[in-house]
This record gives structure tokens, sequence and C-alpha cells, in this order.
């Protein structure tokens, strides 16, 4: 044990348990809101207007969080990191439900279940040089989570009835987001395919009863996929020697899927009467015996959500890169007026490998920066 000890310089073991009965909504929510014109009267009153729908129902969302962790310092202080599992259960999820336009609003608050957020949460940093203002570190970190729905109230399951019929009438072509019992909130639902077949051209789609059939039925929906990756995280190095100093910080994301809108809107569902992606001409069906991955070019009905536009999404990305240098050794700057002068350069999102090809910035922004800074004390 005391050999130990000359390498081991700090652990600390932690462990909590906590409830937050958080503030999920106002007291205004529970009853009806009501706003007074302020600037319109009539015979020397004023009136007021309805903001929001009343429930009174409606209770304080309450949180369970578990935490056990382990902080250490190892090597004097060369190799340090951290360590967090965790367990966080929400009852009474506060959520905003979408109701019928008929009614005079689109949401009103309610409490919709119960879920739980499992995982853990690592990270790590290594001084491979150290030498006062002279270092090196890489560090390193990796997060894990999974969130499942415990239990769903009764508003929930009407709106996975009404996000289904909405998406028909409104001929949507993006997955919706449901709420089931013992699956994920992230969970991506579609009908599973078999593909295109090569005979007519025509999708073949895949009952719950395990029967094929050419004609889509939303009941038959099930999860085909979840955007929540199983691991995601960072790494890099930073340091500094002899003023020159650098910060390279690069993410992932590992496992998971995405649904690849992009094929649906640009290739299938495509306007043949404007510009289209090249692959409207080459990877749609044309004649039988094709072995395409997109139905026939002259099949115009709409897309709707399909497990062929599913995909496993893995990304590598250089989320920033900063370079800078500290004049501070320099003689013309210790003989100046000045007290510090220090000149840096910053760019993010330099790369970005993935396994999916889709369209960035047309549907989030998206801005690729550089910067030139210099600091400068009198």
């Amino acid at each position: 044990f005391m050999k130990a000890a000359k390498w081991v310089n700090r652990l600390k073991l932690r462990a909590s348990y906590g409830y937050t009965g958080s503030q999920g909504f106002s007291s205004y929510d529970a009853l009806p809101t009501f706003v007074y014109y302020s600037n319109l009267s009539y015979n020397g009153y004023i009136g007021s207007y309805i903001k929001g729908l009343a429930n009174e129902y409606l209770r304080w969302q309450e949180k369970y969080d578990t935490n056990i962790g382990v902080d250490f310092n190892l090597f004097n202080n060369r190799l340090s990191g951290r360590f967090d599992h965790y367990i966080a259960t929400t009852k009474g999820m506060v959520t905003n439900v979408t109701v019928p336009y008929t009614t005079g609003f689109t949401t009103y608050v309610d409490n919709l279940g119960e879920t739980e957020n499992k995982g853990f949460e690592a990270y790590l940093n290594y001084k491979v040089f150290d030498a006062g203002r002279n270092y090196v570190n890489v560090f390193g970190s990796v997060a894990h989570n999974k969130n499942t729905l415990k239990k769903i109230s009764n508003s929930l399951r009407a709106w996975n009835e009404a996000k289904d019929k909405d998406m028909i009438s409104n001929k949507s072509t993006a997955p919706s987001v449901k709420y089931y019992e013992g699956c994920s909130m992230s969970a991506i639902w579609a009908v599973p395919s078999l593909g295109i077949d090569p005979q007519n051209g025509k999708e073949i789609f895949v009952k719950k009863d395990g029967t094929v059939t050419y004609d889509y039925d939303i009941a038959d929906q099930v999860v085909c996929g979840d955007t929540q990756p199983k691991f995601n995280g960072n790494f890099g190095i930073n340091g500094e020697i002899n003023g020159w100093g650098w910060n390279v910080t690069m993410n992932y994301r590992w496992g998971g899927q995405i649904y690849n809108q992009t094929l649906v809107d640009k290739v299938e569902n495509a306007q043949l009467q404007y510009n289209v992606d090249r692959r409207v001409l080459t990877d749609r069906w044309q004649r039988p015996g094709d072995m395409a991955l997109y139905k026939a070019i002259t099949d115009q009905s709409i897309t709707y959500p399909t497990s062929r536009f599913v995909q496993d999404y893995n990304t590598f990305t250089l989320s920033s890169l900063t370079f800078y240098y500290d004049f501070r050794n320099c003689r013309w700057v210790k003989d100046s007026f000045l007290e510090r002068l220090k000149v840096s350069a910053y760019t993010n999102d330099l790369f970005v490998i993935s396994s999916v090809k889709t369209e960035r910035g047309t549907s989030y922004p998206y801005a690729r920066s550089f910067s030139l800074s210099a600091q400068v004390t009198f």
C-alpha cells in the first residue's frame, strides 16, 4: 500500500442521490391565462383575451438523480480524470402537447409520463510534457446515454394517434416523433422495407405479421433506428512551447442512426421539372431487372417513412483549431511600453468525415468561421 501511495496522488469516490421537485410550469399554466389589452379600450373599459388553455390536472415535475463517480490524479498529477455513472428518472414530465387549431391554440402543457436516462461519462487528461510554461497535454472523453419511456399518459397515447393521421393528411415524408412505453424518445419510426422490386420498380413493405405488400400502411411502423449515438465525445491535444501554443479538438459519434431526408427530398420525391440530384437519373429503377436503390422514376407517389432511408450514422469532426504566439519572451516587448502581446488564430469545422452523405446548413444554421485576434496589455 505504501508503494502504491507514491504514484496515487488523489483518489476521490463520489456517490449521490438527489430529488428535485422542479418547477416545470408556472402557476398560470394550471388556469386559463388572461392578457389585458393595454392599447385598446371601449367606452372607457379595457378587455382581455385567453392566452393559454387550462389544465387543472397539471402537477409538478419530479426528478430523481443517482450518481456514482470517481475523480483521480496519478503519477504526480500527470494523469488525471473522472468517471461518472448516473441514473436520472423524471416523473410527471412536463411537455407541450399539440392540440387541434380549432381550439384557438396550438399547444397546452401536460404531464406526459415517466422517463429514465441511464449512462456514463468519462474524461482523461495526460501531461506528455510538463516544464513550467512549456507543456503538452492530450485529452479525451466518452459518454453514453440511453433514454427509455417507463410510463406514458393518455394524452401521449392520443398524441401518437394524432401524429399518424397528420402524416397522411399533410403528406409528411419525415418520421414523426412517437412515444411508447419501453421505447426511446429518440427512436426512428418507419415501415420495414425489403427494397425495390427489380421486376416492377415498386417498394416491398413488410407488415407486422411478417407478410409482404406493395401498399404502405402507417399501422405497420416499428422502431427502425435511434438517433441517440451509442458513444460520443471528443479528444485532442493542447500545449505551449517557447511561446507557441495550440489547441486541437476533434469530436466523434459512433453508433445510432439517422433518417436520410436528403435522399427522400432530393432523389425520390424530387420535382422533376426543376433541377434535381443526378441520382434521380442514375439510381432510380427504369426497366425490369434493374437492381435499383430507389423506386421507378415514373412513380411520383409520395415516399412515406420507410426503413430504406434509415442509415448508420458515425461522424468524425475537426471541430476547433487554435494557434497562438505569446511575445512575452521577446526583447522588444520587454523594452517597450507593452506589458504583453499575444496573437491568436482560430477556425472551426475544418472537415467532417461521416458515414452518411447529407446536406448541411439547409435546415439549420451552419457556418465555418476563421478569426484572427490580438491581445494587447499595456
